[in-house]
């Protein structure tokens, strides 16, 4: 089973994605924001990130900037309703961006194709 992180500040928005991936039968790992993703990311080496790029305390663009100081293949999603963080999130190291709202398809589509070599 491969196994996801999904770090949002949003608990609601973590639960409803949570149980999408769940679904789909990925393990899902989840964090409130980039300090917490970045503590699970080192502890459990997920085969995917999905993360937000605003959150209080420490923001997703830090966190994926850490990660691929340590990981350069992991598959790292980037998540905002605004779409310049995603040339920003892609700058720093991201695969891709998702513009909120989104729909579940599109999101499974997404990590789907990430996991699988086809971006």
């Amino acid at each position: 089973m491969e196994t996801v992180l999904f770090v949002e500040d949003c608990e609601d928005i973590r639960e409803i994605y949570e149980a999408i991936l769940t679904d789909e039968g990925y393990s899902v790992i989840k964090a409130e924001n980039g300090r917490e993703g970045l503590r699970l990311f080192h502890e459990s080496e997920p085969e995917l990130v999905l993360t937000d790029v605003m959150m209080p305390s420490s923001t997703g663009l830090d966190m994926i900037r850490l990660i691929r100081k340590k990981d350069k293949n992991v598959p790292i999603i980037a998540i905002s309703g605004d779409p310049e963080h995603g040339k920003l999130s892609c700058g720093v190291g991201a695969n891709s961006f998702i513009e909120k709202p989104f729909s579940s398809a599109h999101l499974i589509k997404k990590v789907a194709g990430h996991l699988n070599g086809s971006g």
